[in-house]
């Protein structure tokens, strides 16, 4: 072979390689990029939980009873089953009670978050344009959110350096169904309210 197609093909060779070397480094350093920047995120599970007598700042799980949860939700404890607790973002804590409906149509959250800073709790507010309310502590907002397939109830207050919301959210189960305005049957604000201001009485 000439010399001149022996390089040619030594550089085409080499160029095969070092392409194939590139997306495999991509593949697997970049398989969880959502693109933009954006990268999944796995919620950690907390292994433990504090009974809702003795109330616990780091622990959400501990502000609201099992009992109150199910009759927020309109369901049983029973139907409840295990609390999870987790830290779905930076700075927030979250407790979830979740249930299916008895027509097993519907997938029912209570979720309980504590906000560890200022600017978590002010993100809330701001991406989903909460709606100030009248409150005796420092600062509250609440929100109503709704689309095809679930709708969501959250109250949010402050008291001075603790942050706390209380969510309920209706959601299908049949990614072929879409949600109904039948269907759509959260509890009021002010009972959201209401418990949101007695787990803030709870904080030590």
């Amino acid at each position: 072979m000439p010399d001149i197609l022996r390089t040619k093909a030594f550089l085409i060779i080499g160029s095969i390689v070092v392409l194939i070397v590139i997306v495999a480094f991509v593949s697997c350093s970049g398989s969880n990029d959502l693109g933009g920047g954006f990268k999944t995120t796995k919620t950690t599970e907390t292994l433990s939980t504090v009974p809702s007598e003795t109330a616990n700042i780091s622990q959400p799980c501990s502000f609201l009873s099992l009992k109150t949860a199910a009759s927020i939700l309109g369901t049983t404890e029973k139907k409840l089953g295990e609390l999870k607790s987790s830290k779905p973002a930076d700075s927030t804590l979250r407790c979830r009670y979740a249930a299916i409906s008895d027509d097993k149509k519907l997938y029912l959250v209570l979720n309980v978050y504590i906000y560890e800073t200022q600017e978590a709790f002010d993100l809330v507010k701001r991406v989903n344009k909460g709606i100030r309310i009248e409150t005796s502590v420092d600062e509250g907002f609440y929100f109503d959110n709704t689309n095809s397939i679930q709708s969501e109830r959250l109250v949010a207050a402050r008291d001075r350096t603790n942050r706390m919301a209380i969510s309920s959210s209706i959601a299908i189960i049949n990614p072929d169904d879409e949600l109904s305005a039948e269907q759509i049957v959260l509890p009021e604000v002010s009972l959201l309210a209401h418990q949101l201001g007695s787990m803030l009485s709870k904080v030590q």
